[in-house]
């Protein structure tokens, strides 16, 4: 980067922020795209957030100092990624979603997850899934329901195989019969 470009801004130069945005234009979209991945929120519009980015990245070409040690690249990633953040703060919903999990690995059977939804048809769609989890659930014999609640509990296989009466092989492949089962019903 050179210092001469952040000079030649500074002093009111417009054709000196073209030339910073077009060598910065990708580090924009990758900034871009990986908080759109990490929030998991497809419906607020990368153009907005390359906006904010590409306004971002003025304010950090206007407030950079080269002798804090930082190199002007780490400076206006830092600066775009705070703004892109600060935008999905303000602007999505975030919600704690709780749902049961027909997994056999250990620590999926129950989850809580923060997710970022300003989507209605995303939000309906895990309400949906939510829904025909627990109707199906509910349709389970009560051995059935014990096991899934004892997953939900992080008790081991062995740990539930002692509380019903059987080995842990068994607990094993119950709870994979029952996701095939759920899966081939409802999906």
């Amino acid at each position: 980067m050179d210092d001469n470009l952040l000079t030649r801004l500074r002093e009111g130069d417009s054709s000196a922020f073209e030339s910073l945005l077009e060598e910065y234009r990708s580090l924009i979209t990758r900034i871009v795209n990986a908080q759109t991945v990490e929030y998991g929120d497809y419906s607020i519009d990368k153009d907005e957030l390359e906006q904010i980015a590409t306004i971002a990245l003025y304010e950090a070409s206007i407030k950079y100092d080269g002798s804090k040690g930082m190199s002007f690249k780490s400076y206006a990633y830092m600066v775009i990624h705070s703004r892109i953040m600060t935008y999905y703060a303000s602007n999505a919903r975030v919600y704690r979603k709780e749902y049961y999990s027909l997994n056999v690995d250990r620590y999926a059977v129950y989850k809580q997850v923060d997710r970022v939804c300003d989507s209605a048809y995303i939000y309906h769609k895990n309400k949906e899934f939510e829904e025909s989890i627990n109707l199906f659930i509910e349709s389970l014999s009560e051995k059935d329901k014990s096991i899934i609640n004892y997953r939900k509990q992080d008790m081991s296989f062995k740990e539930i195989a002692e509380k019903i009466g059987t080995t842990p092989k068994c607990i094993y492949n119950r709870l994979r019969y029952l996701r095939k089962k759920f899966l081939d019903k409802y999906e």
